[in-house]
């Protein structure tokens, strides 16, 4: 009797998201270089996003409680505690008042944060390319009258495949920063970046073979944010 060897299957754990009050949503981040994502994983890049996302909307939350006052002093008038909700919140919004904010900051914002997606969307690129030539380079039929070595392939044929799904869903982190990255541009007089389909499908052996190239969706999307930082760096600031 022939002991197979155990097969340990690449976790294929669910995005986390949260829900932004004024549009869109922040999505947990896969992290390849780390091997396999785990739930932890997930959750701590999350972490890792909200807490500065929710520090820098502090002024924009005190903002809304000062017309939140107004309002019900508009409602009630004669109230005096209403008046001085509205002391208030204009006294804790004060420091907000100080920030002026020109094209020059919010332009060079974008920029980073579009050098910051060129960099992930290449490691990605790198990523899959090597797990692509890994999947090419297994042999099924290599393995014929051998039980042990044909499970062992196909278990890594089948981690191969987990992975590049993993590695499609981390793509779909680009979208919450390209919506915040095209609202700061549309404040600014800027034309908003519009990007292709960025969906991916599994390759096959046999499609690689014929020359196919299953990255093509992800170059495009890189080359169109390529430009859109070419644009951006001519601006006068």
């Amino acid at each position: 009797m022939i002991d197979l060897l155990p097969c340990v299957e690449v976790p294929k754990p669910e995005p986390l998201t949260v829900s932004l009050p004024f549009g869109g949503e922040l999505r947990s981040m896969i992290d390849i270089s780390q091997g396999p994502p785990t739930d932890c994983a997930l959750a701590h890049s999350l972490m890792l996003q909200l807490t500065p996302m929710l520090a820098s909307m502090a002024c924009v939350f005190k903002i809304l409680n000062v017309v939140a006052a107004l309002k019900d002093f508009v409602s009630n008038p004669l109230n005096p505690t209403n008046a001085g909700k509205v002391a208030d919140a204009i006294g804790d919004m004060t420091g907000c008042l100080d920030i002026v904010l020109g094209p020059c900051p919010i332009v060079a914002m974008v920029r980073d944060i579009l050098k910051l997606i060129l960099a992930y969307i290449n490691c990605m690129i790198e990523a899959v390319e090597s797990l692509l030539n890994f999947q090419l380079g297994i042999d099924l039929n290599a393995a014929n009258g051998n039980p042990v070595l044909l499970d062992t392939l196909i278990c890594a044929q089948n981690n191969a495949n987990a992975s590049m799904e993993s590695l499609n869903q981390g793509m779909q982190g680009i979208q919450p920063l390209m919506q915040l990255v095209n609202m700061c541009l549309s404040i600014v007089g800027q034309d908003e970046i519009v990007l292709p389909d960025m969906s991916a499908s599994t390759p096959t052996a046999a499609e690689l073979l014929e020359g196919a190239d299953p990255l093509e969706p992800v170059k495009a999307v890189r080359d169109v944010l390529q430009t859109a930082l070419e644009v951006l760096e001519k601006v006068p600031c």
